[in-house]
C-alpha cells in the first residue's frame, strides 16, 4: 500500500508545465491544441476519466473573452499559455474569478505571468511532495497507515479550503475597489455634466 502512495506523489514531483520556449513553434488547430494540452495536463487528473480541458471548454473561453479568438482557426503561444493557466487555476478558482485575476495582470507580459504561475506551482508541489515523503517515512506500522493517511488528507483538505476562501476574499477586495472606482468616475462625470451651462432653446418662428 505504501508504494502506491509513493507512486502518486512521485508522479506529481516530476510534473512540470512546459516552459515558454518549449511551446510548439507553429500555430495549432483545435484538435492539435486539445491533444497537446491534455498530454501536458494529464498528471493533474485525479481520476483517469476526468477531463481537464475539452474543445467545448476552449470555445467557451473564447466566447467569454478569457482568451482571444484564434487567427484563421489557429492557436499560438499566447493561446496555449493562457489555456494552461486557466486549466491549472480552475482546479481551485471559478472561471469568473480566473477572469478577474487575469484582468488584474493586464500590464504584465504573457510570458512573465506564465513564468510566475509555473514557478509557484512547481514550488508548491515540491514542498507538498517533500512533506508527504517525510510523513510516509515516519510510518513504520502498516496497520496505522490507513488512519494516518486519512488524517493527512483531512489536513490537506482543510488547508486547501482555507487558502481557497482567502484567495476568494482577496479577489473580492479587488472587485469591490473596481466597482467603487467606477461609481466615483460616474459621479464625477455626472457632476461635470451638471456644471456645463445649459443651451438656450431657440425661439421658434412661424
Amino acid at each position: 500500500m505504501k508504494d502506491k502512495f509513493q507512486k502518486v506523489i512521485s508522479e506529481l514531483d516530476n510534473f512540470n508545465l512546459p516552459n515558454w520556449n518549449e511551446f510548439p513553434n507553429i500555430d495549432l488547430y483545435m484538435d492539435q491544441v486539445f491533444t497537446y494540452l491534455n498530454r501536458e495536463l494529464n498528471p493533474l487528473k485525479i481520476n483517469d476519466e476526468d477531463k481537464i480541458i475539452t474543445t467545448s471548454m476552449i470555445n467557451n473561453y473564447v466566447k467569454g473573452n478569457l482568451i482571444k479568438a484564434p487567427d484563421h482557426k489557429k492557436y499560438n503561444k499566447e493561446h496555449l499559455n493562457r489555456l494552461l493557466i486557466i486549466s491549472s487555476l480552475k482546479q481551485i478558482l471559478s472561471i469568473s474569478s480566473i477572469e478577474q485575476l487575469l484582468n488584474n495582470h493586464n500590464k504584465k507580459e504573457s510570458e512573465e505571468l506564465y513564468e510566475i504561475i509555473t514557478s509557484e506551482q512547481k514550488d508548491a508541489l515540491s514542498k507538498e511532495v517533500s512533506a508527504f515523503n517525510e510523513f510516509l517515512t515516519n510510518i513504520n506500522d502498516d496497520d496505522q497507515l490507513q488512519d494516518a493517511i486519512s488524517s493527512y488528507i483531512i489536513r490537506l483538505a482543510i488547508h486547501a479550503e482555507v487558502q481557497k476562501i482567502l484567495a476568494g476574499k482577496l479577489l473580492n477586495v479587488f472587485e469591490k475597489a473596481k466597482q467603487e472606482n467606477q461609481i466615483e468616475i460616474e459621479k464625477a462625470q455626472k457632476a461635470d455634466k451638471e456644471k456645463q451651462p445649459k443651451k438656450k432653446k431657440k425661439d421658434e418662428t412661424i
